[in-house]
């Protein structure tokens, strides 16, 4: 085996182990993932997803891409859900050590650079973050939209293989149309930079626009039609899209992605915007426009689009470096290379690995309590199959894995009608004054118990329910989580979707 191949097995192997140090931190995962656990077993067990949940708000349809949930039941089969869940994605999520490797060595014809970049794209703290400890779809498809940006640099010998990766991806998740989009910018700077664009690449760029397009709307269809221009925002009420989609300043982009990454990476698309013209940095260029003006519009969650852009501006520092070496070596400090060279690796260090475990840790911590699993597994063994539970949407799924009951609410809002109106009734369930409003949602949606969190507590800025009493409101399960059974009805006209 090469020494280049053994050194990148070691970083694969020293990220991989990073990453399982803090995921086994816990034996939870973040409140999203729970639909992810529920989908994996269900395809364990009947072989096929959860399309329609009678649980989730109280019975609705599901739309969503099943390939990374069938990939991670099919290791179910052999391995435990939880095991599976913790290694498998971060597994994934460290390919992207490789997939930046050989791009870095396309771009720099230079091993030592490419295994130094390699080594970043491990730490970059934002990717990290994501794909961690939530089961997390982006970490198959980042590194499947880079492996499809390595196959288009050499595009005359790996057409069959980026077309494959395409597909693949579309077949994925949606998150292909930033790649499409990226190669679209890529086409308008060969264009204004007044180079000739191969034949090939155009026709293979408009092929692959009319792929995902077309088999993403074959997909939602039903989400288009039913919310129009909303679906682009997965229907998320109004009232949550600041918060699912909320802007990002300098200095919180330089913690996530990096500060190194972000001046040098900056300052080579400064560079190949007005000066120098490059084919294979282009590429890098278009995703990265593409990257920022999705994240400038709020039309991807900003911590998606900073993790992305963070691999592609470590990738753009790999010319810098190159560029910079090539220049140094021809002044009078030559002799000083290797001092530069180790300079710069520990400024990386410095300022990735801090912010590296800082995010890690923040990821464990945006997992369920131990109380709250407790409260949940109460609920499974002393309430109804048929009972609903009231909780805060990001709840919701905890609801319908753990205790295997229906919920009112939770975050998948797509081919829900009225999502405003219900996350509205939810926060006058837990924090109305007036007990006979209260008393009215709670009929409509048939709620029988109450499920009273330290999120429902933050997200609604109460300390108690304002209109519990013994009257009717019974405190089943008292300790950090309370429980209450809910034993008032009045005549409304009950909720239905």
């Amino acid at each position: 085996m090469k020494k280049q191949n053994i050194i990148l097995l070691i970083i694969f192997i020293i990220s991989i182990l990073f990453r399982l140090y803090f995921a086994f931190k816990t034996p939870y995962f973040d409140y999203d993932s729970y639909f992810t656990l529920r989908q994996i077993e269900h395809i364990k067990q009947t072989g096929l997803p959860i399309f329609n949940d009678s649980l989730s708000y109280s019975g609705r349809d599901f739309i969503f891409i099943p390939t990374f949930h069938y990939i991670l039941a099919f290791f179910n089969l052999l391995i435990p859900t939880t095991i599976i869940a913790k290694i498998l994605p971060n597994i994934f999520g460290s390919t992207i050590i490789f997939i930046t490797y050989l791009i870095s060595k396309k771009i720099t014809n230079n091993i030592n650079i490419s295994l130094f970049v390699s080594f970043i794209s491990a730490l970059i703290p934002i990717y990290i973050s994501q794909t961690l400890n939530n089961i997390s779809i982006y970490s198959v498809t980042i590194p499947l939209i880079f492996l499809a940006i390595y196959f288009f640099i050499d595009l005359k010998k790996s057409t069959n293989y980026f077309l494959l990766t395409v597909l693949l991806l579309t077949l994925t998740h949606s998150s292909s149309f930033l790649l499409v989009l990226g190669l679209l910018f890529y086409t308008a700077f060969i264009r204004l930079s007044k180079q000739k664009q191969k034949q090939a690449e155009v026709e293979v760029i408009l092929f692959s626009t009319f792929l995902v397009l077309l088999l993403q709307f074959l997909i939602f269809k039903r989400a288009f039609i039913l919310h129009s221009l909303a679906v682009i925002w997965q229907n998320i009420p109004s009232s949550l899209l600041f918060q699912y989609f909320q802007g990002i300043n300098i200095i919180e982009a330089t913690f996530k992605i990096g500060l190194f990454p972000l001046i040098f990476g900056a300052y080579v698309i400064y560079r190949h915007t007005f000066r120098e013209k490059n084919r294979e940095i282009y590429i890098l260029i278009g995703l990265a426009t593409s990257t920022f003006i999705l994240l400038w519009l709020r039309l991807v969650q900003p911590n998606i689009c900073l993790a992305i852009l963070g691999i592609t501006l470590t990738l753009l520092f790999a010319y810098f470096y190159k560029s910079f070496i090539k220049y140094f070596k021809k002044t009078r400090f030559a002799y000083f290379i290797s001092f530069i060279s180790i300079l710069f690796f520990l400024m990386f260090l410095t300022t990735s690995i801090i912010p590296a475990f800082a995010f890690s840790q923040r990821a464990i911590e945006n997992s369920p309590s131990k109380e709250e699993i407790t409260a949940l597994l109460w609920l499974k063994n002393n309430s109804k199959n048929s009972e609903v539970v009231l909780a805060t949407p990001i709840e919701g799924h905890l609801i319908t894995f753990i205790a295997q009951r229906k919920n009112v609410i939770d975050i998948d809002f797509l081919l829900i009608k009225d999502s405003s109106r219900i996350l509205n009734d939810v926060k006058l369930m837990f924090a109305s004054p007036y007990k006979i409003d209260a008393v009215k949602l709670l009929t409509k949606y048939n709620v029988d118990y109450i499920f009273f969190s330290q999120k429902a507590q933050l997200q609604y800025n109460i300390k108690e329910i304002p209109y519990i009493n013994e009257d009717c409101f019974e405190l089943v399960h008292n300790t950090s989580i309370k429980i209450y059974e809910n034993s008032c009805k009045v005549e409304v006209e009950k909720y239905e979707d």
